[in-house]
């Protein structure tokens, strides 16, 4: 198991509650960029779930690869753009999309 530092935690839970918004019972799609692409670090995600977790807000990593535009959204984070209360970009995919329009309420 990954042990976290209280440090990182603690911006985890900043990230997750002041920035996001996220509480108790909500739902968060963390899309993760493969670190093998060597844009993100693999921990961050993990942290924030972890951290999640901890305040009972039910986070879930979905990793996703190299894209080149809007029509390559996977199915996956289609889905999780339809149905999750958050969404988090650890993936170039959050800077193509934030100039679309998406589906859902994240």
């Amino acid at each position: 198991m990954i042990s976290f530092s209280s440090e990182h935690r603690s911006v985890a839970m900043s990230l997750l509650t002041e920035v996001i918004g996220a509480k108790r019972g909500d739902t968060l799609a963390i899309i993760a960029e493969d670190p093998e692409l060597e844009f993100y670090d693999a921990l961050v995600p993990q942290c924030v779930a972890f951290t999640a977790a901890e305040i009972d807000v039910k986070a879930r990593i979905i990793p996703v690869s190299n894209h080149y535009g809007v029509q390559d959204i996977p199915p996956a984070v289609r889905t999780a753009l339809e149905t999750d209360d958050h969404i988090l970009f650890q993936a170039r995919l959050g800077n193509t999309l934030r100039f679309s329009s998406l589906p859902g309420k994240a």
